[in-house]
């Protein structure tokens, strides 16, 4: 890791404490630490927010090729399990994540639209306000990392 790490608490408090950090130790060296576990509970959030039908059994796991969600959506008795891939990139020191997969299966093509729409906000770096001008990202079994300079 380099500089400063923030890998403890959701996601939220990981953020908020490194935003805290980066604003009194501009252009020095910080790395932000995810796991399967604070990402998956960063989604059930916001899930939990609402959207257009209920999701369930929300999982995220990080791999070296990407971040892999899957959930499963709720239309009336109807179950449509749905899975995306999202590969980070670093442009200008900017974390974007690109979505390489996403799979709703047999979901109806009126609910498709908002599953994407949900995902693509997911994977929206921008929504995470995140301080730091990244240099790059690291993906490992169950671990991602964030390099960066406030």
């Amino acid at each position: 890791m380099r500089g400063a790490a923030f890998a403890e608490g959701s996601m939220d408090e990981r953020l908020a404490a490194l935003r805290t950090w980066a604003a009194s130790h501009r252009d020095q060296q910080a790395t932000l630490v995810v796991t399967d576990a604070v990402l998956t509970q960063a989604a059930l959030a916001q899930v939990g927010e609402g959207g257009a039908f209920p999701v369930r059994d929300v999982a995220v796991s990080i791999a070296p090729d990407g971040v892999h969600v899957s959930a499963v959506a709720v239309a009336g008795f109807m179950r449509f399990p749905i899975k995306a891939t999202l590969v980070p990139e670093v442009r200008d020191g900017r974390v974007r994540f690109v979505v390489t997969e996403l799979d709703t299966g047999s979901l109806p093509g009126p609910l498709r639209g908002p599953v994407n729409d949900a995902v693509t906000r997911a994977a929206d770096p921008d929504n995470w306000r995140l301080p730091l001008r990244a240099d790059d990202v690291v993906l490992r079994a169950g671990c991602g990392v964030v390099h960066g300079r406030a």
